[in-house]
């Protein structure tokens, strides 16, 4: 839902909805939703909600007409993110903090979500199991109209395959990287693994998960990465790689088995954090509609 001027829980509240185009005629469908500020009710608020026939992603587009200038008024999202584990490039899971990044994501074992604004970095404080977002800040003069756009991709478990769609969305260069893991002794494919690239500075960027046919695919923006395999009972193993942009990566990873003998050695099994510490109880997807009153939101996992 909305958030305004980094200032939660200042967001719109929508008391109309009405259909701009049902996309029967080849374009996107659009619902528009509108409005007022919870804060400044006399600043009119209106959301379009825009889906292409066969898109995995959403766009969403924020105008906001104030009665009054607002100077440096920062325009964004907040979330709730339920049992999905919170994820961002230069973090990893370990969002916490007052963080900035190219784009959010979540996933669960059920379902992966990217978030990314049309105009570079999305920051704001990040707590547990909840984010409050900004993409945009912006001066609007009294009775003129600001808007902002930003994306919202749904995949599968896999998140990499949610970034993937933002990207595409985005119109993000990156290049493909597809990532084989095979057993070292005997040549099959590990399914079940993960793929983990990071930045220049070691920096968790992206996880990837390992396929049933051991294959791990991705999509990086241009620049060095270091990928890392791993899968349980097997010794991780790293490689090098330069992405460019439009280019396809193949890498081909023989994780060898680990020694259970060798003393003060482990190869725990790796999986995404699942989120539960503080988040809301009975919820099986990362979206929970009981969340949503009379058209605004408010919180029950404590800030």
């Amino acid at each position: 839902y909305t958030y305004f001027d980094d200032d939660w829980p200042r967001q719109a509240v929508y008391t109309d909805l009405m259909v701009l185009d049902d996309g029967s005629g080849g374009g996107p469908a659009v619902i528009r939703v509108s409005g007022y500020d919870s804060q400044a009710p006399d600043n009119a608020v209106a959301t379009d909600y825009s889906l292409g026939d066969g898109d995995a992603f959403l766009t969403l587009t924020t105008h906001l007409t104030p009665a009054g200038t607002l100077q440096d008024f920062e325009l964004g999202d907040a979330f709730q993110w339920g049992d999905c584990s919170m994820y961002a490039p230069g973090y990893g899971y370990g969002v916490s903090g007052y963080t900035t990044q190219p784009w959010m994501g979540g996933v669960s074992a059920a379902v992966s979500y990217a978030y990314g604004g049309a105009y570079g970095d999305n920051w704001g404080p990040q707590g547990n199991q909840w984010s409050d977002l900004s993409v945009r800040s912006a001066d609007i003069p009294s009775g003129t109209t600001g808007s902002y756009t930003r994306y919202l991709a749904v995949a599968g478990a896999d998140l990499a395959a949610a970034v993937a769609v933002l990207y595409d969305a985005m119109g993000t260069p990156t290049g493909q990287v597809i990532a084989n893991v095979s057993d070292q002794g005997t040549g099959l494919p590990l399914a079940g693994g993960l793929v983990d690239a990071y930045d220049g500075s070691g920096a968790p960027f992206l996880t990837m998960n390992v396929s049933g046919a051991g294959q791990a695919v991705g999509h990086l923006p241009p620049g060095d990465w270091r990928l890392e395999a791993s899968a349980s009972g097997y010794i991780p193993e790293e490689s090098w790689l330069t992405v460019l942009d439009g280019a396809t990566h193949v890498l081909d990873f023989l994780l060898e088995m680990a020694d259970a003998s060798r003393p003060g050695f482990s190869a725990p099994a790796r999986e995404w954090p699942r989120a539960g510490r503080g988040s809301l109880p009975g919820r099986t997807n990362c979206w929970d509609s009981s969340a949503v009153k009379s058209w605004s939101v408010t919180r029950s996992v404590p800030r």
